[in-house]
């Protein structure tokens, strides 16, 4: 068996990690993956829908993944019709349905939104780039998750950036700087962005989160060693990569799948230093902790935390 990965871009958290759980599951069942890496040459943003169009290994593979937005309708449409099952991730694509895999952007912004509300914020920002189908639904969430505790959501507390990644919130931190009324908490689209968003704030001699705690989505490894710690919805892409496999598997092997979105529920938010919880004294992020620890794990923890 072999599966067809269109994706824009194999480095990075994201990419990376969602191979990796492609990988673990399709060669789990003896299967094997062709990767295909659509984005051009020097491009930087993986936004807008690829306009790749090369017929790669129509005749060698038996499913599709198309990942975020490698490719458009028309293309990933000769695929099915040349009976291949496709299975989308974290998009969906104009007049083209499928199972889409995703992770649960909704519940894991709310979640973190009320966590700033908790810390006594009532002015909470975004920051993101909305051209990306998941910021966008996080963007959605956070505008829900206002509403649900009676906040306004302020349209001058949204602070756009070129991308998502470090660029995106260095950019959006010179709007931040700027803005007449600033927020006392941003909830930040991914941590990439959180970071740079960060490095840019505390530059300008901002105090986070003393005069504006951040909260950012991903959990990446950097967000333990940044300065502050990064407090993040922990959210395993990994996962969403094992999911998207067992949605094609499914299809493959004849059961009928929805082409509807499938939602990976996200675990957890890891506390640290950024929202204003309390972390460690060296900012290292050890003393993080996550907010969804079953009462026995917590008890642990705090046992060893004591010794």
């Amino acid at each position: 068996m072999t599966i067809l990965v269109l994706t824009p871009s194999i480095g990075g958290h994201y990419f990376g990690e969602l191979l990796t759980g492609l990988t673990r599951e399709i060669a789990g069942a003896d299967g094997r993956l062709v990767i295909v890496e659509t984005l051009e040459a020097g491009s930087r943003s993986d936004a807008e829908l690829g306009v790749f169009a090369t017929p790669v290994a129509l005749f060698e593979i038996d499913g599709v993944v198309s990942v975020t937005t490698a490719v458009g309708g028309p293309f990933l449409q000769t695929l099915r019709d040349a009976g291949k099952p496709v299975v989308l991730v974290s998009a969906q694509i104009p007049d083209f349905d499928a199972p889409i895999a995703l992770p649960d952007n909704r519940g894991g912004t709310i979640a973190a939104v009320e966590h700033l509300i908790g810390h006594g914020h009532t002015r909470i920002g975004f920051v993101g780039n909305l051209t990306q189908q998941d910021v966008a639904g996080r963007y959605a969430a956070y505008q829900q998750a206002l509403q649900m505790n009676h906040l306004a959501a302020d349209p001058a507390l949204v602070f756009a950036g070129p991308d998502n990644d470090f660029l995106g919130g260095s950019r959006a931190a010179s709007d931040v700087l700027a803005a007449p009324d600033r927020p006392t908490a941003l909830m930040v689209s991914t941590d990439r962005s959180a970071i740079g968003l960060m490095r840019a704030l505390t530059d300008a001699g901002v105090d986070i989160p003393g005069d504006i705690a951040i909260v950012g989505f991903d959990n990446i490894e950097t967000g333990a060693f940044s300065t502050p710690t990064l407090t993040s919805v922990n959210q395993r892409f990994d996962d969403v990569g094992a999911l998207a496999a067992r949605l094609l598997l499914a299809q493959l092997r004849g059961d009928d799948v929805s082409c509807t979105p499938h939602l990976l529920p996200t675990a957890s938010i890891t506390l640290r230093s950024s929202c204003g919880c309390l972390a460690d004294a060296l900012g290292s992020g050890v003393g993080a902790r996550d907010q969804s620890l079953d009462p026995s794990s917590a008890l642990l923890r705090s046992d060893l935390e004591d010794v």
